[in-house]
């Protein structure tokens, strides 16, 4: 991510509600199209201008090319209001200058985490974080990647530091078959029909099996879906030690081994 100021202009007729209320929507616009982090941002009115510290997700994220229909509506208001464009400007030393580019990865996988606010779009080859600003999807299927991304957070922060809720949030995480695993599986099948790149779902487990856990078998067809990558703990994640085409799953070793419980979620379950 990438620290920017972002100046809107004078405050119109001392109406400081308004101007932040503006600002805030047209940011919330550009986060919902994969562009800037909101969770972060901060707005404030210094010396009569009104202004907003966010990070970006890409160097090309401010860039109009990227701009959605509502993006570019909205900018359009602004410019009404305040009399002329949002500037922006970098506020971080040697930011990157070069996206990461989706095209001629072998695959991609989507994958988040609870304080992780960079895009859930990466590589399959070298783990590069792809934004997705510049995946060619439709401004709508990219809102369906940022609530995907805002759910699997929040249910991954309720996970970590609820225990009322421990087993709930981690089948929603690690079940196969859970709301937020289709719904994620769904924003996958949308960027391979934009790009033509295999896009995989990120299958998260944390309990494992004492025995033979490497051996499991892929959740959702029950084939044999091991890679023969290393399964070493601080291995790259991108070299993923279970993998299945035909399900569009990919999957890392367990965590831990002392609940064999919890270590039935997200196993294969047989035909039912």
């Amino acid at each position: 991510m990438i620290l920017r100021k972002v100046t809107f202009g004078s405050l119109v007729n001392d109406d400081k509600d308004e101007a932040l209320e503006l600002a805030f929507s047209f940011l919330s616009t550009l986060a919902h199209n994969g562009q800037v982090n909101v969770d972060d941002y901060v707005c404030a009115v210094q010396q009569g201008i009104v202004c907003a510290y966010v990070n970006t997700l890409g160097p090309s994220a401010t860039e109009l090319r990227f701009y959605n229909r509502y993006g570019l509506s909205l900018l359009e208001g602004l410019k009404r209001y305040f009399g002329g464009e949002p500037v922006w400007e970098t506020l971080e030393d040697n930011a990157p200058r070069k996206e990461a580019s989706w095209k001629g990865a072998p695959f991609l996988y989507l994958h988040t985490i609870d304080n992780d606010g960079e895009s859930p779009l990466y590589r399959g080859d070298n783990g590069e974080n792809i934004t997705l600003y510049t995946v060619p999807c439709d401004a709508d299927e990219r809102e369906q990647a940022y609530f995907w991304q805002r759910n699997y957070r929040q249910c991954d922060s309720i996970w970590m530091r609820s225990a009322v809720l421990e087993s709930e949030t981690y089948k929603e995480l690690a079940d196969v078959n859970s709301a937020l695993t289709l719904a994620g599986k769904e924003v996958c099948r949308l960027i391979e029909h934009a790009t033509g790149v295999p896009t995989y779902y990120f299958l998260f487990r944390y309990w494992g099996r004492r025995k033979n856990e490497e051996k499991r078998r892929c959740p959702g067809c029950g084939g044999d879906w091991r890679t023969g990558h290393s399964i070493e703990r601080n291995s790259d994640l991108w070299l993923f030690p279970y993998q299945c085409g035909p399900c569009r799953l990919v999957g890392s070793h367990a965590l831990a081994d002392d609940d064999e419980r919890r270590a039935s979620i997200g196993e294969w379950k047989g035909d039912k």
